[in-house]
């Protein structure tokens, strides 16, 4: 595992641009040091309901972030808190999956290894930055814009 002094000195660099593509959206960043949780907080494009996206970074950069949808209030994944995964320009690929679950090779959530029932049993959690196909996204700043490409195009929440 990667010690979080390490994963720490490679978000003091990361967070930077993160923040800047916040900012430049309308989004609230916070990051726990202690915990290695990131919260993005913005509402959702159409409904306008709060969003609170999270990701746990330890053992970052062996491993990718748990990024996930969570209801703003309970911090649990649940149908009210996660956007509908609409078709991104036409085609029916959208990382946003479903509750709790980003599915994109930055997000461990998408990964069985990390999670019994997620849905890519084919990839490897410590190849994660290593694909050739889907979205790529290697910095807090890129999985950030590809999460909120892919929200641009959702109708409201599961609900």
């Amino acid at each position: 595992m990667v010690p979080d002094e390490v994963t720490l000195a490679v978000l003091d660099e990361e967070l930077p641009p993160a923040t800047a593509w916040a900012s430049r959206y309308g989004w609230s960043l916070s990051f726990d040091r202690e915990t290695l949780v990131f919260d993005a907080l913005g509402v959702h494009p159409v409904d306008r309901g709060p969003l609170l996206l999270t990701a746990e970074f330890d053992g970052y950069r062996a491993l990718p972030p748990a990024w996930r949808f969570v209801d703003p209030e309970t911090r649990e994944a649940t149908a009210r808190a996660t956007p509908t995964r609409d078709p991104v320009a036409g085609k029916r690929a959208s990382v946003i999956y479903g509750v709790g679950v980003i599915c994109a090779h930055f997000s461990r959530t998408a990964y069985t290894e990390y999670r019994p029932g997620a849905p890519h049993n084919n990839w490897s959690l410590t190849a994660w930055d290593q694909v050739e196909e889907g979205v790529q996204a290697h910095t807090v700043a890129e999985m950030l814009a590809v999460i909120g490409h892919h929200l641009s195009y959702s109708k409201g929440t599961l609900r």
